[in-house]
């Protein structure tokens, strides 16, 4: 369950996207869920279709894994980490 804030930063970048655009960023502070938030919006827009995939890039292995506990926690998926 988002919090308010987080939602309304998924509903914004969708909103933008639907309206064609690109580079869509979200700022959240330190400790205010942008893993969470990333991940929702990665749920609706595979929603959106099977031929739907979803990559985030990372550069520190610690980041990775956290990206990878949290994505299994909210969407049921195991991640391919390489």
């Amino acid at each position: 369950m988002l919090r308010p804030y987080q939602r309304a930063d998924l509903e914004t970048a969708f909103r933008l996207w639907e309206r064609g655009h690109t580079g869509v960023l979200s700022r959240l502070a330190t400790g205010l869920g942008k893993t969470r938030v990333s991940v929702a919006k990665m749920q609706r827009w595979l929603a959106g279709g099977q031929q739907r995939r979803c990559m985030v890039l990372i550069n520190e292995q610690q980041l990775a894994e956290h990206w990878a506990e949290t994505i299994q926690k909210q969407l049921g998926i195991a991640p391919g980490v390489e």
